[in-house]
């Protein structure tokens, strides 16, 4: 008999501990449901705002974000331009895509009036350049620079500052300005 008084009250005491060990996870089950709900109407990322009707969504801030890396929208294709001489008579050519293209181009236009012995005295990469008649003697004198206004005020300053009363005549500027080409 006192076995089975025993058995009855360890028998009530594991019921009793079992109904609360059942009774903590049906608490904590419900309590994990509260919270599931808590950004219930609220896709995944993101969290509710508002209130008084006024309800909505936005983002989870995230730390530290790196920002996109810029991407190309297109190239730069570098260009290229030349100027030929055969005695008095010039030849130019620009915007070409390789040095010796500009180069035949520039001899090619300098012999189109019957020149002979034409002669490619400077090629450029985009940039501008200009040609004058300088001094007495109406050697021709060149320069290049990134534009064609500061490549023919330099060569204006030359010529004034080494021959004060000669001929300084701009006979020519030209550009070979770089192409943007898009993706």
């Amino acid at each position: 008999m006192i076995a089975r008084m025993m058995s009855s009250r360890t028998s009530k005491r594991l019921r009793r501990v079992r109904s609360l060990q059942k009774l903590a996870l049906l608490s904590l089950g419900l309590a994990c449901v509260q919270l599931a709900f808590a950004e219930g109407r609220c896709p995944p990322g993101q969290f509710p705002v508002g209130g008084e009707g006024m309800l909505g969504c936005a983002p989870i801030p995230q730390a530290a974000a790196e920002p996109a890396a810029p991407r190309p929208t297109g190239r730069w294709i570098e260009t290229w331009g030349a100027f030929a001489v055969s005695g008095t008579t010039g030849g130019a050519a620009t915007g070409l895509r390789s040095k010796a293209e500009a180069s035949r181009a520039a001899i090619a236009d300098c012999a189109k009036d019957g020149a002979r012995n034409c002669e490619v005295k400077m090629t450029y990469k985009n940039q501008c350049m200009a040609a004058m008649y300088f001094g007495p003697g109406y050697e021709s004198r060149l320069r290049s620079a990134a534009t064609a206004d500061i490549a023919s005020q330099g060569l204006e300053r030359d010529c004034r500052a080494q021959v004060p009363n000669g001929v300084c005549e701009i006979i020519y500027t030209g550009c070979s300005e770089p192409i943007f080409e898009k993706y």
